[in-house]
């Protein structure tokens, strides 16, 4: 049971693995509703991170394009790797011209379009 005017409760102090069950109804000046089938949630720790980033094991480029070669995280940080996010940015320096150029379970990828001359930053991490 909650005060009246609640329209949402926190519940503290859960345990992991715990089953934990919620009825709902409402109350208004005629009176309280039926009490809804119950809500049954089980309480999970949120997976870590992952705790090391993705290895570049080989690279390949040509006047305007890289190709780029990872070998997958070993420490997945309890919980299954759902991507590899790769970013690059415009070449020229600028720390806010980073851009997604992949995000997917690939480990190979290709990104044509260089200009010469540029240096590019590449940034590739896993996500869970």
């Amino acid at each position: 049971k909650t005060d009246e005017g609640i329209r949402a409760y926190t519940l503290s102090s859960i345990t992991a693995g715990a089953l934990y069950s919620f009825k709902v109804s409402a109350t208004n000046a005629i009176g309280e509703s039926l009490v809804c089938n119950p809500i049954k949630i089980i309480a999970a720790d949120l997976p870590m991170k992952p705790t090391n980033a993705p290895v570049i094991s080989s690279f390949s480029t040509s006047h305007v394009s890289i190709t780029l070669t990872a070998i997958p995280t070993a420490n997945n940080g309890g919980s299954d790797i759902t991507g590899y996010i790769v970013m690059m940015d415009n070449g020229l320096g600028d720390d806010n011209s980073f851009t997604v150029k992949s995000d997917s379970l690939q480990t190979s990828l290709t990104i044509n379009g260089l200009i010469m001359g540029r240096t590019y930053r590449v940034m590739y991490a896993g996500r869970n």
